[in-house]
């Protein structure tokens, strides 16, 4: 708790320490700006390339060699996502996330700094997350800078079977069409291959949004390398359709929000 709290005092003596990271509007505008593809690490990537399974993924050996890698690499015109909220102050955050940054994030701050490439310019992985994240926060101008990612594009979602199942607000929306791919919900990474060969047969004028947990952060980065525009967006869909509805979050609700589908 110590040391979560000395990254929540902005001092000039915790710069060396920290991963520098884009907040989540700067990262926004920069993918709309720059087509830019983006591979998102959040705990349960870290958790997976520290050797532990996670609910949506038991550990698997070339999966965590693969998201080392990523984490650690510097190509043109992909982004690579850190939590910015990690490391930096911000808007307030719900007393869940406030826990878990003084708990988790706490313990493996210095780990997610040993694994990551210190000149590198990330970009936050919570940019799909913020009505889960934040307490308060200007949400309608945020969404609707969400939305001109896809607006007036066809899209190809590539989700879990049943990620949508009770998601009433779409906020793909305002894409020209959208084109579902499914693909195991949990450990979808024994899948890659067939899902990766699948996904190549598209229009490389199609923009992918991936939700898909860590199997989505390499697919991302290797269908970018492969000429397409992919966004690994988890959350994105559910944290609208919470929003639209007004659920004020809790322990309970946040927990729900982030369970496996």
């Amino acid at each position: 708790m110590v040391d979560s709290l000395r990254f929540e005092i902005n001092s000039s003596s915790n710069e060396s320490k920290k991963l520098r990271i884009k907040n989540a509007s700067d990262t926004i505008e920069e993918i709309i700006r720059k087509k830019a593809s983006f591979c998102r690490f959040g705990d349960g990537e870290f958790m997976l390339m520290l050797g532990s399974s996670i609910p949506f993924q038991i550990y698997d050996e070339n999966l965590a060699i693969r998201l080392k890698d990523i984490f650690k690499s510097s190509v043109n015109n992909i982004f690579i996502g850190a939590p910015h909220f990690y490391f930096y102050d911000g808007p307030p955050l719900r007393n869940t996330q406030k826990y878990f940054l003084r708990t988790w994030v706490a313990k493996n701050r210095s780990l997610i700094c040993n694994m990551a490439n210190k000149d590198y310019q990330y970009y936050d992985t919570a940019s799909t997350q913020l009505y889960a994240l934040y307490d308060d926060y200007n949400f309608p101008t945020y969404f609707s800078k969400v939305k001109q990612l896809w607006a007036g594009r066809d899209l190809i979602v590539i989700c879990g079977q049943s990620i949508f199942n009770g998601i009433e607000n779409n906020i793909f929306d305002s894409a020209d069409s959208i084109n579902y791919v499914y693909a195991p919900s949990k450990n979808a990474f024994a899948s890659y291959d067939t899902l990766l060969s699948e996904i190549l047969s598209f229009d490389k004028k199609s923009l992918i949004i991936i939700i898909l947990g860590p199997t989505a952060t390499v697919l991302a980065f290797d269908l970018a390398n492969r000429g397409y525009q992919a966004l690994d967006f988890g959350h994105i869909a559910k944290d609208y359709d919470f929003y639209k509805k007004g659920i004020s979050h809790n322990s309970v609700t946040i927990s729900e929000f982030y369970k496996a589908d």
